[in-house]
């Protein structure tokens, strides 16, 4: 009796919400992209050679661009998400109205 249960979704089903699942791979692309962006810059800053503030400097610089995309990346995200829950309230609202 093996019964598939139906993925769970944050808001409603109404093809636009982001499913748990989908939260779920979000996270693991965002760790993959954090994680690429880390060892880039350690590349940058330990196989230069150069004793020197410069290569330090530069791994940070990787470092930040990663961390600033990842963070727009999830800001849109989060708008998103905002913007869908409150035009599923107002279609919510607009139905009960015309009812």
């Amino acid at each position: 009796m093996n019964e598939q249960r139906p993925e769970p979704v944050d808001e409603q089903d109404d093809g636009l919400s982001v499913r748990a699942g989908q939260w779920r791979l979000i996270q693991i692309i965002s760790a993959v992209v954090f994680v690429w962006g880390s060892y880039l810059a350690a590349g940058a800053m330990f196989k230069s050679g150069d004793k020197s503030l410069r290569p330090v400097l530069k791994g940070l610089i990787i470092l930040g661009c990663f961390a600033a995309f990842i963070g727009f990346w999830a800001l849109l995200l989060w708008v998103r998400e905002r913007r869908l829950a409150r035009e599923a309230e107002e279609d919510e609202e607009d139905e009960t109205d015309a009812e």
